[in-house]
């Protein structure tokens, strides 16, 4: 009886489809990613240029576009033209600095993103956020840029001190797993 329950459950399991994982990918900056099954992604506005991708880490579909009290996880590319960005660390300062926080200080060691030289960084905000930022250049050269990568990477990580541990291990998998840049000499 118990044995003919739990064939009979196997069968209903195996009839209910499996939703399919969520893909997130960006040709014109070269970005995939199988988004974790635990965030929300969110779509860029359609009155904006797509950048990269946001996850949201908790909160409901109203709250996409309204980060301001949300932990997230997000990228934004941009095409390496300017000499503040033109190498990593000016990349990673820059990614400090658009936060308002204090200057960058050392990340959390082991953050990096698999193939590429990247640089980290961790801001405390004055109202108790967290962010930590992952710097990375990828893709062919750029004209502009005296022969660095044509791409750069800013990965950001928000959250609350209560929530650090914990964010750090998905925002790590999502570093480990995203896909950048197709060719070209990664740095």
């Amino acid at each position: 009886m118990v044995r003919a329950a739990l064939v009979g459950i196997s069968f209903i399991a195996a009839a209910i489809p499996a939703q399919a994982q969520k893909v997130y990918s960006n040709p014109e900056y070269e970005i995939h990613l199988q988004v974790p099954r635990q965030v929300k992604l969110c779509s860029s506005p359609k009155n904006e240029h797509d950048h990269g991708f946001f996850l949201l880490l908790a909160g409901g579909p109203k709250d996409c576009h309204d980060d301001a009290f949300q932990r997230y996880i997000e990228v934004f590319a941009s095409y390496n033209c300017t000499d503040d960005t033109k190498y990593l660390q000016g990349l990673l300062k820059m990614g400090c600095e658009a936060f308002g926080g204090p200057p960058c200080r050392p990340g959390p060691a082991g953050l990096s993103i698999p193939g590429l030289t990247s640089a980290t960084a961790k801001v405390d905000i004055p109202n108790g956020w967290v962010q930590v930022v992952v710097a990375a250049q990828a893709g062919e050269p750029s004209p502009l840029a005296a022969g660095e990568p044509l791409i750069n990477y800013l990965f950001n990580l928000r959250t609350r001190p209560e929530f650090l541990d914990q964010d750090l291990r998905l925002f790590q998998r999502v570093l480990e797993t995203v896909k950048l840049g197709s060719g070209g000499e990664a740095r």
